[in-house]
């Protein structure tokens, strides 16, 4: 187990008040969350998804890519990468955006975590 938390950002809006990422923590962008933080001017450690939600994938930012079609959304495996990777503590932005489905599975999803040590 990691003693960093991850941050998971979206696509959907959100302000990154108290975002400080510290060493040892994890910032994933899924999919469409990458331009959001690059609208900040940060730069995630990890952009994860499908990419069907950004205009252009960065060749400069480590990327993971899903196909469309999945059983998960792009938050999902971000928090099932993460906890596989030891994280335990999550920190969740953007993932209430117009997809109300993406936001249900994601609650759903860290109350299954919850249930194994994640807060």
């Amino acid at each position: 187990m990691r003693d960093g938390s991850c941050f998971i950002v979206g696509a959907g809006a959100f302000t990154s008040r108290g975002m400080h990422v510290k060493k040892g923590d994890l910032l994933i962008a899924a999919d469409g969350g990458y331009e959001a933080l690059a609208k900040r001017g940060t730069k995630p450690h990890l952009l994860l998804g499908d990419m069907d939600s950004i205009s252009h994938i960065p060749k400069n930012v480590p990327r993971l890519v899903f196909p469309a079609e999945k059983d998960d959304t792009d938050t999902s495996l971000a928090l099932k990468l993460a906890y596989a990777r030891g994280y335990r503590r999550f920190i969740l932005y953007g993932i209430s955006g117009s997809r109300p489905d993406h936001f249900y599975a994601a609650m759903q999803l860290m109350a299954s975590y919850s249930k194994r040590g994640a807060r």
